[in-house]
């Protein structure tokens, strides 16, 4: 797969790059597993919101495009009641396992009843097809049908939280029927009281350890004009054609991920989702715990016999980025000193943050 100034080339080592908890349409989640991926360790960095529950964004999740509906409707289908059934197993099973949580004391004679260990979020999802405003609503009509069909089944309904992204919140590019249908999904968030995690956790939550960026970022370089030497984050500076880089990076807080690369000539190419269009900027959710490679499935890319200085940027943000459209050339001018600061203030983002690998490529 040609660049301009670098190419792919597969590796030996690969790097995971896969969405934790995410299913293939046609495959079918048995209750263990869903059970086993909500109720998984603390994820990463928990952050707590006013109702001491952690925030959805740093909750851990299963993301199910087998829930499927009629066109346009948000009549189940019947595969979908089937795997309804597997969560409203796992549910049940999750609601055993809570923790007493601790009454609030509002004096010493009376208490007020504790809250829930869990809260379990549904959240919505479309593809690109219709209006942002059709598609949010179509998008809560199916969540909301989801949640009657889990109470019908016995979940408690004190449990559930229902929101609606539509299209906001792709996990893959909307360029064919096959993105499309990843993006068609349900998403359940399980968000767990203080109470309800590890003493560890609250520890970490108490020493403002839980707070910090979107991502952890790692950048890797091999030079075979060294002999194949190894160069990883700041110690990579001069490499020379044919010499191999990549990226990985881990999620913190769920966030959406804009990835780009500045070629010698100028040219900026969108890299994540890489079945993207090149001239349109291309941003996907990634959900927190989530570990994702550029280029994916363990490959590396090499730089070609333009030299110059070449730029491989990631820019996560909490919501999308309005003026995503402006990144390339907001890289172009920035090129080598390229900031959070300065993508914010140059496109009036105050909540993004830039991790960039600069190469002088000779």
């Amino acid at each position: 797969m040609s660049r301009d100034g670098f190419r792919i080339v597969a590796a030996t080592v690969a790097l995971v790059g896969a969405a934790a908890g995410q299913l293939a349409a046609d495959d079918l989640m048995p209750a263990q597993d869903i059970e086993a991926a909500l109720t998984r360790g603390p994820v990463v960095r928990p952050r707590l919101d006013a109702q001491g529950y952690t925030t959805a964004e740093t909750s851990a999740h299963v993301s199910l495009q087998s829930i499927l509906f009629d066109l346009d409707s948000d009549r189940l289908r019947d595969s979908s009641t089937r795997q309804l059934d597997e969560v409203a197993a796992a549910l049940k099973r999750v609601a055993t396992r809570g923790p007493v949580v601790r009454p609030k004391r509002v004096d010493e004679d009376a208490d007020v009843p504790g809250a829930a260990p869990y809260r379990v979020l549904i959240e919505g999802h479309t593809c690109d097809r219709g209006t942002s405003e059709y598609n949010r609503g179509l998008s809560k009509r199916r969540a909301e049908r989801v949640r009657e069909y889990l109470v019908a089944k016995g979940v408690e309904a004190g449990m559930f939280e229902v929101r609606a992204w539509g299209e906001e919140r792709p996990v893959a590019a909307n360029t064919d029927e096959a993105s499309r249908r990843r993006n068609r999904r349900v998403d359940f968030v399980l968000r767990r009281h203080r109470d309800a995690l590890e003493e560890t956790t609250r520890a970490l939550i108490d020493s403002g350890e839980g707070a910090g960026g979107l991502l952890d970022v790692t950048f890797e370089a091999i030079a075979l004009s060294q002999g194949g030497k190894r160069y990883a984050d700041g110690e990579i500076g001069v490499l020379e054609s044919g010499d191999r880089f990549r990226a990985g990076f881990r999620v913190l807080e769920g966030c959406h991920v804009y990835s780009l690369f500045l070629a010698s000539d100028g040219r900026v190419e969108w890299l994540l989702p890489a079945d993207g269009v090149d001239d349109a900027p291309q941003g996907i959710w990634c959900y927190a715990g989530d570990e994702h490679s550029l280029p994916e499935n363990g490959e590396y890319y090499f730089l070609d016999e333009h030299t110059g200085k070449e730029v491989l940027c990631l820019v996560p943000s909490p919501a999308p980025i309005e003026r995503a459209s402006e990144l390339p050339t907001v890289l172009r001018e920035q090129a080598a000193d390229v900031s959070t600061e300065g993508l914010r203030e140059a496109l009036s983002a105050q909540d993004i943050e830039a991790h960039v690998l600069v190469i002088d490529h000779r």
